[in-house]
């Protein structure tokens, strides 16, 4: 189905909620909306968590804010926003069934142009290929679909070349940086801390600091890290999410698990390990690129430090 064409300005929500690395697997599609919607007025709905991030893309000129709160109620309040809003095009980019709730309630209300996996809406992609395809694929396949030029890509690997900012840290000369948390939810994708300070103590003895980033809720990891490695400078909790990718640019090395700043931390280019477990699948999850290696083990219990400290030896 071809594209309306709409005068402009036009008005133009996209909507992205779920974990940080959602979000970071979503900046390609980010920019080739407002590639193509130049001149209008583009509003993003996502989670308060994700506000500020989101603002320093100068993809949108405006960011709504959604709990996810699971009430009727709640469902009301969103949908009213949106509908006084009187938006031009939506591009559901989540696909979630809150989302799909979204466009019922909203198209019962007027019609509305409608990017996604909800049957019935007007640039409808199967839901089948969130089940097949990795995100960068299957967002570029949903905005064909919806009428936008993408210049001839097929998948929407994020360029995060505007989030390249000067630091207020002071940071070591030599350093490799560790991403060693992941969501409270999701404690499977964590390699141990203990793997992770045998490396950070292999990594003094090639004349090598470590840093370690998190949030707040992950300074006790970087604490065991650093009872067998002292000297490793502990960074959760003190850095914003836009700081991340500048520390990985400075760092020889990175390694970290299947986690959102993991993910921003890969478009540096520098290289990067990823323990990786079998919660996720990783030909349809995993970060992608030239110097980003997988270590995959079903348990990471079982992946051996050993396996990632032969690998990282040949980039010290």
């Amino acid at each position: 189905m071809s594209k309306i064409i709409l005068p402009h300005p036009q008005k133009i929500l996209v909507i992205r909620h779920g974990a940080f690395g959602d979000v970071v697997k979503s900046l390609g599609a980010f920019q080739i909306i407002a590639e193509n919607h130049k001149q209008d007025h583009i509003t993003l709905l996502t989670m308060p968590l994700f506000e500020d991030f989101c603002k320093k893309t100068e993809f949108f000129d405006e960011v709504m804010l959604d709990e996810r709160r699971r009430s009727p109620s709640h469902y009301l309040k969103i949908t009213n926003q949106i509908h006084e809003k009187n938006f031009d095009f939506i591009y559901d980019l989540q696909g979630s069934k809150r989302t799909g709730r979204y466009f019922k309630i909203l198209n019962f209300r007027r019609k509305v142009q409608w990017s996604g996996n909800v049957k019935g809406c007007a640039f409808y992609q199967k839901m089948s290929q969130k089940k097949m395809l990795h995100p960068y694929e299957r967002l570029a396949e949903q905005l064909r679909i919806a009428g936008l030029d993408l210049k001839g890509k097929t998948s929407l690997q994020p360029d995060l070349s505007w989030l390249k900012i000067g630091l207020p840290l002071t940071l070591p000369r030599k350093f490799v940086l560790m991403i060693p948390g992941s969501s409270p939810h999701t404690l499977e994708k964590r390699w141990p801390s203990l793997f992770y300070a045998d490396l950070a103590t292999r990594l003094k003895d090639r004349g090598f600091e470590t840093v370690i980033v998190g949030g707040p809720n992950e300074t006790s990891i970087a604490q065991e890290i650093k009872q067998r490695s002292p000297l490793a400078l502990d960074l959760t909790g003190k850095t914003e999410l836009h700081d991340i990718l500048g520390i990985a640019h400075r760092a020889k090395v990175i390694i970290g698990n299947d986690t959102g700043p993991l993910f921003l931390a890969c478009a540096s280019g520098n290289p990067t390990f990823v323990p990786w477990s079998s919660y996720c699948k990783a030909e349809l999850n995993a970060p992608r690129g030239d110097n980003i290696s997988l270590f995959e083990e079903p348990i990471l219990l079982n992946l051996n430090p050993d396996r990632l400290w032969y690998a990282m030896e040949k980039v010290l």
